[in-house]
C-alpha cells in the first residue's frame, strides 16, 4: 500500500469512526441512516486496501453531504474528527493532492468542521450560568446590531453617571501648592546626612548624591520625601534599594525633572481626571490611540473598568501628569472619541473604582408573542434577575478571556500566548492576518508586520514575543498592559462567580438560606428623561445605504 493510500486510509477511519447521527426523524432519513451504519461497520472491521478503503468512504461521504442537505435538520449531523491538529495537516495534504472527487469531498467535509466550529457562539452554559429566576419561555432579539443600539455610562465610586459635559479647561494656576512649607528635617534624618544635603547644595559638581538610610515604614519616607522637597527645592529624592537595603537617593533635579515638575509644582495632585466618550471601539484601543497621539505610554492612563467596544460608552479615565490641554486638543483629530470634563486630582482611578453602570439597550428583530414579551417583562420588574456576569464579561469570540485568566493563574504561560494569539472570527483584516502567521509559524517578527499601524492587544504581545528569548514568555505578556492582563484575571474570577451562583440556586433555590447576606430595604432609582445625556457629535466617516 502507497504512502499515500495509507494516508487515505486512516483519514477515512478517523471519519467513520466520529460519523453520528441525532434528529433524524423521516423513514428516508432513518433508511439512509442505517444504511450509512451499516457501511461504517463494514468498513472498520474489514481489511480493506487503501483504493477501496477511500472508495467506500466516499460514498459515506456523499451520503452524509446528499442527507445534510436534504435534511431538516440541519445540525442533527454531527460529522467529527478526533484531532484536530491532525485535521488542519490533514487538510493542507489533501488540498496538495490529486483532483480527485474523493479528495474534494474529504476536504470538503474538514472544512464544513471547521467552518462549523469557528461559528460555534460562546453560550450562557460555558460561562457558568445555568440556573434562571423563572421558567417562562422568554423571547429572542438581536442586541447590538448595530453600536448605537447599547449606550453605556459609568457609575462613580460616588454614585454620580458620568456623563460628558464640558470642553473648558482648568486654570492649576490657582490651585494650592501640592508640597507643604516649612517640615523640618530634624528628627528625620541625621545630624550627619543633614550637613551632607547642605554640602550638596552647595558643590559645584550637579551630578553628585546623598544616599539616606530609611526603613521599610513607608509612611516615614513619605514624610522624608516632602520634607525634602520642602527644604531643598532643587532636589529630586527617590527610593532605591542597593545591596539589600532601601534608601533615598538625593540628587540635583535634571532640566527634564525641572520642566516636569514646574508643570505640576502648583497643582492639586498629579493626575489629570477626563471623561472618555467612545464609539465602536473598546477602552484600551482607544486609549492606545490616545496614547499614540500624545507620544506616550499607555500605562500613564488608568481606569475603572473596561467599557464595551460595540457600544456608544462614557467613563472617567485619569493620566499621571498629562496636561488638561493637551488631552483637550485631541478632539479635533481623534475619531469616534470625545475628551472633556478635565480636572486635576490627587489620586488615579483603579479597577473596579465604581458602583456599576447604567444600560440603555435596544432590542431589534424582537421574536415571541406579546404574551411571552409580556410576561418576562413583567417578571423582570417584579423579581429581577440573578446577578450573574454577562457575557460581554467574557469576550465575544469562541475564546472567551476567562480561559486566559485560568492559563495565567496555573502558569501555563504558553496556553496563555497561544489563547490570546489564536485566529478567530469578526477581527480586522490586520489582526486575522497576524493571527494566521503567528499560529502557522510562530515568527512574531513577521506576524507584527502585519500590526505596524494598528494598536492593539495583540501588537503589544507579538512585540514582547519579538524582544524577549523564546523561552522568556513571562516577559512577553508583561508587554500587555497591567490593566488588560488584570482583566483576564477578572474574567476567571467572574466565571468562578457564576458558577457557585448556578450551583447555590440549583441547590437551595431562590429563597434566603442560612448565610446568605440580604438586603433589608432596597431602593430603586427612577430614571427620567431629563436625566439622559446629549450624546456629543463626533467627527466619523460617514456611510449612506440606498432605502
Amino acid at each position: 500500500m502507497s504512502e499515500e493510500e495509507c494516508f487515505k486510509k486512516k483519514i477515512c477511519n478517523e471519519i467513520v469512526a466520529n460519523l453520528t447521527f441525532e434528529g433524524l426523524e423521516s423513514q428516508e432519513e432513518s433508511m439512509m441512516k442505517c444504511e450509512m451504519e451499516d457501511s461504517a461497520k463494514s468498513f472498520s472491521s474489514t481489511c480493506i486496501p487503501g483504493s477501496e478503503c477511500v472508495h467506500v468512504c466516499n460514498e459515506l461521504v456523499t451520503d452524509a453531504l446528499l442527507l445534510k442537505q436534504e435534511s431538516p435538520a440541519l445540525d442533527s449531523l454531527n460529522l467529527e474528527i478526533v484531532s484536530s491538529e491532525t485535521r488542519r495537516g490533514n487538510k493542507r495534504k489533501l488540498e496538495g493532492s490529486s483532483n480527485n472527487p474523493v479528495d474534494e469531498n474529504l476536504s470538503k467535509i474538514i472544512l464544513h468542521i471547521e467552518q462549523k466550529d469557528r461559528m460555534k457562539a460562546l453560550e450562557e452554559k460555558d460561562v457558568g450560568i445555568t440556573e434562571f429566576i423563572s421558567d417562562l419561555g422568554g423571547f429572542s432579539g438581536t442586541i447590538k446590531q448595530r453600536y448605537s443600539d447599547f449606550i453605556v455610562n459609568e457609575i462613580d465610586s460616588e454614585g454620580q453617571t458620568v456623563h460628558l459635559t464640558d470642553f473648558s479647561v482648568p486654570n492649576s494656576a490657582k490651585s494650592c501648592s501640592d508640597v507643604p512649607e516649612g517640615i523640618a528635617l530634624i528628627g528625620l534624618v541625621s545630624e550627619e546626612n543633614l550637613a551632607n544635603l547642605h554640602n550638596l547644595r552647595k558643590a559645584k559638581d550637579k551630578l553628585g548624591e546623598v544616599l539616606l538610610p530609611v526603613d521599610c515604614d513607608k509612611e516615614l519616607r513619605g514624610k522624608l520625601h516632602m520634607a525634602i522637597k520642602s527644604n531643598f527645592p532643587d532636589f529630586d529624592s527617590n527610593t532605591i534599594d542597593r545591596d539589600g537595603a532601601k534608601f533615598i537617593q538625593v540628587r540635583f533635579r535634571t532640566k527634564t525633572d525641572s520642566a516636569r515638575q514646574t508643570l505640576w509644582k502648583k497643582s492639586t495632585g498629579n493626575y489629570c481626571k477626563f471623561v472618555l466618550y467612545k464609539e465602536n471601539k473598546d477602552t484600551l484601543e482607544a486609549l492606545n490611540i490616545i496614547s499614540k497621539f500624545l507620544r506616550v505610554s499607555p500605562k500613564v492612563f488608568t481606569f475603572a473598568g473596561t467599557k464595551d467596544r460595540r457600544a456608544k460608552t462614557t467613563q472617567e479615565v485619569t493620566a499621571y501628569r498629562i496636561e488638561p490641554s493637551r488631552l483637550k486638543q485631541l478632539n479635533s483629530c481623534l475619531k469616534s472619541i470625545v475628551l472633556g470634563n478635565f480636572s486635576i486630582c490627587r489620586q488615579q482611578l483603579k479597577l473596579g473604582d465604581l458602583l456599576g453602570n447604567h444600560f440603555r439597550i435596544l432590542l431589534r428583530n424582537v421574536l415571541g408573542s406579546d404574551e411571552d414579551i409580556e410576561k418576562s417583562m413583567i417578571s423582570l420588574m417584579n423579581h429581577g434577575f440573578i446577578n450573574y456576569y454577562g457575557m460581554q464579561r467574557f469576550g465575544t469570540t469562541r475564546i472567551p478571556t476567562h480561559w486566559v485568566g485560568r492559563a495565567l493563574l496555573r502558569g501555563n504561560w504558553s496556553e496563555a500566548v497561544d489563547l490570546i494569539l489564536k485566529p478567530r472570527e469578526g477581527d480586522r483584516d490586520e489582526v486575522s492576518r497576524a493571527r494566521a502567521i503567528w499560529w502557522s509559524t510562530k515568527d512574531s517578527g513577521q506576524a507584527l508586520q502585519e500590526l505596524r499601524n494598528y494598536q492593539c492587544i495583540e501588537r503589544k504581545l507579538l512585540e514582547g514575543l519579538n524582544k524577549h528569548a523564546k523561552n522568556d514568555l513571562v516577559s512577553a505578556l508583561s508587554w500587555i498592559p497591567y490593566n488588560m492582563r488584570l482583566m483576564y484575571i477578572h474574567a476567571y474570577q467572574s466565571f468562578l462567580w457564576n458558577c457557585v451562583v448556578s450551583r447555590r440556586i440549583r441547590q437551595f433555590g431562590l429563597c434566603p438560606v442560612v448565610g446568605d447576606l440580604t438586603i433589608k430595604d432596597s431602593i430603586q432609582e427612577e430614571i427620567h428623561d431629563e436625566h439622559i445625556e446629549k450624546i456629543p457629535a463626533v467627527k466619523k466617516k460617514r456611510s449612506y445605504t440606498a432605502n
